[in-house]
């Protein structure tokens, strides 16, 4: 599943440099962080770096778990890093704060190609992290209630196929 979602990005997205462009605009904007991709530092480090300023902005400014302009592309990013480098003690609280504040924020498509943070994750095969995720948020994240006014077009049996492929 996940790799359909990257071949059809891959089929709407003629240049990636868009949708690096638009993320390190967030970057600079909300973190207050500026890469030189040419002084040689890997994308792992990078996106470290991104996690960690995240973290710390949300731990000095909880009224950020709210924010519709901040919110969706933190929970995005910061899944992206605990996919590639394991859930750590920072997942559990951000997910557990995520509950206190917006959970649509989960299903807003932030690279505009059909990848909310719920697909990633779901997709990812992450067992650890989808755990992490479902511990304090539980399955009412995925009800069809909480997803209808998201996907109007939405049912039951698309939800049904949906988890189907996942099992």
């Amino acid at each position: 599943m996940y790799d359909r979602f990257v071949y059809k990005k891959r089929q709407a997205v003629d240049n990636y440099s868009e949708l690096a462009e638009k993320r390190d605009d967030w970057i600079k904007k909300n973190l207050g962080i500026h890469f030189d991709y040419e002084d040689g530092s890997s994308a792992s480090a990078n996106i470290r770096v991104v996690k960690f300023a995240i973290v710390n902005r949300l731990k000095s400014e909880p009224s950020l778990y709210l924010d519709e302009l901040f919110m969706p592309r933190a929970i995005y990013e910061l899944s992206r890093y605990w996919t590639h480098n394991g859930v750590d003690a920072d997942t559990e609280e951000v997910f557990i704060n995520m509950k206190k504040g917006s959970m649509s924020f989960f299903f807003q498509d932030i690279e505009e190609y059909g990848m909310s943070t719920a697909i990633y994750v779901l997709t990812s095969g992450d067992r650890s992290l989808i755990e992490a995720m479902y511990r304090p948020l539980g399955n009412a994240i995925f009800s069809l209630e909480v997803l209808l006014p998201l996907y109007p077009d939405l049912t039951g049996s698309d939800l049904k196929k949906f988890y189907s492929c996942q099992m």
